[in-house]
């Protein structure tokens, strides 16, 4: 509970809706959850927990004095953007292999039945 009396806009969510903090970041997060699960705006959310929240924490931490901070977060934010390319990249790469597979694995008389005698 008191980790969360440190964020002053949960303080003043509580006073102005008096519902607990605990309550609201609870309901928040299943809300988020079942959001994703249920795929209605799942990719913009997914994009925000994977991109958005370590690129901001990277940047915060880059203007500290502390140095181990830096390190930590850089790689954080580097492992998580660096997902998404690598599985487009994979994902390009399967399309190009089916469609090299479709036009060579075929018989040539279902392709191009001007070929064949």
């Amino acid at each position: 509970m008191s980790q969360l009396s440190k964020y002053p806009a949960l303080a003043n969510l509580e006073k102005q809706t008096s519902v607990p903090k605990a309550y609201a970041v609870l309901g928040l997060g299943a809300l988020y959850f079942f959001l994703i699960v249920l795929n209605l705006g799942g990719s913009l959310l997914t994009n925000l927990a994977g991109f958005v929240i370590p690129g901001y924490y990277s940047l915060a931490a880059l203007f500290t004095a502390n140095k181990a901070d830096d390190t930590q977060w850089l790689t954080v934010s580097g492992r998580a953007d660096s997902w998404p390319t690598i599985r487009r990249v994979h994902a390009d790469r399967f399309t190009v292999l089916g469609c090299v597979c479709l036009f060579h694995v075929r018989p040539a008389a279902t392709v191009r039945p001007w070929a064949v005698n």
